[in-house]
């Protein structure tokens, strides 16, 4: 009789913190530009592929509900030492882990032709994403199309996202996820290498401020910047690989919750030993 009332005790404990059809807190991992082989010596890249494996520890330790590396996740994607170097450290990662890969200017191209999209949909799966996770839409692009501003890639894409946006109206949150940043420091600046060009900018963060897009992440200027407009905020992750400046490599953590959404970045000697929900 004793168990019995254990048992009643414990169900109805775990039923106050895990109620059917809410949504509950969880955290995921954001690498960018890794780049392996960009310091490759004698065509080898063992100094690199150590430093990635901290990462994959830190990983493996944290138990995210899913990574994502946003870019440039080879220096030489013609390069076959360094797409298998870069196939061989993600299975490294604990395979109850999701991994998404998303393509940067490395990965296809600074034209980004259908040609190299499509190849790099063979060798990965996919050029972008959309899943729903604790009442969370998380939304992947491929920003090369539109950064080099190939008019059919971009249109189809483009309509792609709205559709996905409207349809994520139901959700408490939205997350948009690509390789380069569509601004650094203000909505307005001048077009340059290191931002989406002005004319689909715009229409880009009209289609956030549209549909309530509370986060925007980015990677590709391989250091950190954060920034807000309207309701939105940006944060562009420094490099897995090789950080420009005095930064060291690390990785963004984002913890979601149901009210609010926190992204931190860590570098690699600063990570965590594990990842407390609720203290933020």
């Amino acid at each position: 009789m004793k168990r019995i009332v254990f048992f009643l005790f414990c169900m109805l404990f775990s039923f106050s913190f895990s109620a059917p059809g809410k949504d509950r807190s969880f955290f995921f991992v954001q690498l960018s530009d890794p780049r392996l082989g960009l310091c490759s010596e004698d065509g080898g890249f063992e100094r690199e592929k150590q430093q990635f494996k901290q990462f994959i520890d830190a990983i493996n330790r944290l138990k995210p509900a899913f990574v994502v590396i946003s870019g440039n996740l080879v220096n030489d994607r013609g390069n076959a030492a360094q797409l298998a170097g870069f196939r061989e450290l993600c299975r490294r990662i604990d395979s109850k882990i999701p991994i998404y890969l998303l393509p940067g200017a490395c990965d296809v191209g600074d034209e980004a032709s259908p040609e190299a999209v499509q190849d790099f949909i063979g060798r990965y799966g996919s050029d972008r994403f959309v899943f729903r996770k604790e009442g969370c839409c998380v939304i992947g692009l491929n920003t090369p199309v539109v950064k080099a501003g190939n008019s059919g890639q971009c249109r189809q894409q483009y309509d792609w996202l709205e559709k996905q946006l409207r349809r994520a109206g139901k959700y408490r949150r939205r997350i948009l996820i690509g390789h380069h940043p569509f601004f650094v420091n203000r909505p307005d600046e001048p077009d340059a290498d290191e931002n989406i060009p002005s004319q689909e900018r715009q229409r880009y963060l009209d289609l956030c401020a549209r549909y309530r897009v509370d986060l925007v992440l980015a990677g590709h200027l391989c250091r950190r910047t954060e920034s807000d407009f309207n309701d939105t905020h940006f944060s562009v992750a420094g490099s897995a690989g090789h950080p420009a400046g005095k930064e060291k490599p690390g990785l963004q953590i984002v913890i979601v919750h149901p009210e609010r959404i926190h992204a931190v970045y860590y570098e690699i000697d600063r990570i965590p030993s594990c990842v407390e929900l609720f203290r933020h």
